[in-house]
């Protein structure tokens, strides 16, 4: 089973790094940057994808969610939903029909 990958800690530190004082680990260069846990997989077409999370156990049931759906074959990309404002408010007023003329103008 695939496990969050940890950003702010080294896996494999090299003899002599020194440990953070709060996690007790060797922190990497990303250490107290963003979010922490990493869940990463691979959508049905091969391309990695990922979200960050602060708590673990997020991290974890969100990429237990993605894996199940990518092996029973219900996975939906997170990310095929958004869309750029612009382009939303470029076709918004194309689809309005307004009873007076000059309500589109305006």
């Amino acid at each position: 089973m695939a496990e969050p990958y940890d950003r702010w800690h080294k896996k494999r530190p090299q003899p002599g790094e020194k440990k953070c004082k709060t996690h007790g680990k060797v922190p990497s260069s990303e250490h107290e940057r963003g979010k922490r846990w990493l869940s990463r997989w691979r959508d049905p077409e091969g391309k990695q994808q990922s979200e960050s999370f602060d708590r673990f156990d997020d991290a974890r049931q969100y990429l237990t969610k993605m894996l199940g759906g990518v092996d029973d074959g219900t996975y939906v990309d997170p990310r095929k939903g958004e869309a750029q404002l612009k382009a939303v408010a470029v076709q918004w007023p194309e689809n309005q029909t307004f009873d007076n003329p000059r309500t589109y103008a305006q």
